[in-house]
Formats: C-alpha cells, structure tokens, sequence
C-alpha cells in the first residue's frame, strides 16, 4: 500500500 517495496524484504508481509 505504502510501505510494500520498503518492508517488502522484512517479515511485515501482512501488509499486503
């Protein structure tokens, strides 16, 4: 949404 490709490599995957 905002933060995909920034905590797309740390485990907060549930933002999705």
């Amino acid at each position: 949404m905002f933060v995909l490709k920034e905590r797309e490599r740390e485990p907060l995957r549930k933002f999705h």
